[in-house]
């Protein structure tokens, strides 16, 4: 028994895309409130690390925290624009930024004095904790955005212009 499928449609998946985005298909979304727990947590973090173990813990925190931030900032950004010209290129965008961080961070590490005026330990745990922080951030944000997989408003209108589908990603993506 032979069934066929219907006809793709691509204007209503074009419609459930805009319909699914707060700020487009590469949001940035998830840096604002990311951004701000990771700074609440460096105060705490900070203070903790003062109350243990004097500045050396406390600027361990700061610095790690700030690495976190600015890692994860970096590769978002570098992922949404290389999104917005071409979406087959993320994942090796995303995966090439990856692999540069861990290279710079492994550098900055190896780089960093036993005895100096940051304790390694503490920006070891900065960073760890940070990341885990970050990435339940962006879970957080993502979890809590709609996403539309089918359009839920009526049937399209074909004088409508605003859902062509030729200037959509996902569209081009279909399309290509």
């Amino acid at each position: 028994m032979q069934h066929s499928l219907p006809p793709l449609r691509y204007e209503l998946a074009a419609r459930a895309e805009r319909a699914s985005r707060v700020d487009g298909p590469w949001s940035l979304e998830h840096l604002r409130p990311a951004t701000w727990v990771m700074t609440a947590l460096s105060v705490i973090g900070v203070i903790l690390g003062f109350a243990f173990n004097g500045w050396p813990a406390a600027w361990g925190v700061l610095i790690g925290s700030f690495v976190v931030t600015i890692f994860f900032v970096s590769s978002s950004w570098a992922v949404a624009k290389v999104g917005e010209v071409n979406v087959r290129l993320t994942l090796p965008i995303a995966l090439v930024t990856y692999g540069l961080k861990i290279f710079l961070l492994g550098i900055f590490l190896a780089a960093m004095p036993v005895h100096g005026p940051v304790d390694r330990t503490w920006l070891g745990v900065a960073i760890a904790v940070g990341v885990m922080v970050w990435v339940a951030c962006q879970v957080i944000v993502v979890w809590r955005t709609p996403r539309m997989y089918v359009d839920v408003s009526a049937s399209p209108n074909p004088a409508d212009t605003s859902t062509s589908t030729l200037n959509s990603p996902v569209a081009r993506t279909l399309t290509q």
